[in-house]
C-alpha cells in the first residue's frame, strides 16, 4: 500500500508535520464506502474534551483508493463505540486478530488494522492510502 502517513506507537498518525493521537485525543466519526470506485474514508474528530485546544487538528481523515480487501468484524456496527484502542498491520493470511504489527516491521503489502475499544475493528488493503488534517 503507497501510502503517505506513518502509525506511532499503535495510536497515533503521523501525516506532514502533524502527529495525531488517535487513541486519546480523537473519536471515530465515518465511515464511507463508495462499492463503484472501490473506495474507503475514515474520518475521526477531535473530542470534546480537547475541542478547544486550538492547536490542535480538528479532523483526520484517512481515504483508501483502489481497496482491495476490506473486512469489518462481525458486530461493528452493534457494539462498535468511538473510542480507537490501537492500530497497526497484519499479514494478508494472518487472520489472527488478537496482535498486531509495528510499523517498523510491516510490509507494503500488510493489511491496516484498526481495532476499537469494543474489540471491534476495521481491516483494509488498498493501492492508496492517504491522510488529511484539518
Amino acid at each position: 500500500m503507497d501510502k503517505n502517513f506513518f502509525i506511532d506507537n499503535a495510536v497515533a498518525i503521523g501525516v506532514e508535520d502533524h502527529l495525531c493521537d488517535l487513541h486519546n485525543f480523537y473519536d471515530f466519526k465515518e465511515l464511507k464506502i463508495d462499492a463503484c470506485v472501490k473506495a474507503v474514508s475514515l474520518l475521526f474528530v477531535l473530542n470534546v474534551q480537547v475541542e478547544k485546544d486550538k492547536t490542535m487538528q480538528k479532523e483526520v481523515s484517512i481515504k483508501f483508493r483502489g481497496v482491495e480487501y476490506f473486512e469489518l468484524s462481525p458486530n461493528f456496527v452493534h457494539k462498535l463505540t468511538c473510542n480507537l484502542e490501537e492500530i497497526g498491520y497484519k499479514n494478508p493470511g494472518d487472520m489472527d486478530v488478537d496482535w498486531l504489527i509495528d510499523e517498523n516491521k510491516s510490509e507494503k503489502s500488510d493489511h491496516l488494522f484498526f481495532r476499537f475499544d469494543s474489540d471491534e475493528f476495521i481491516r483494509i488493503y488498498s493501492k492508496t492510502a492517504l491522510c488529511s488534517v484539518i
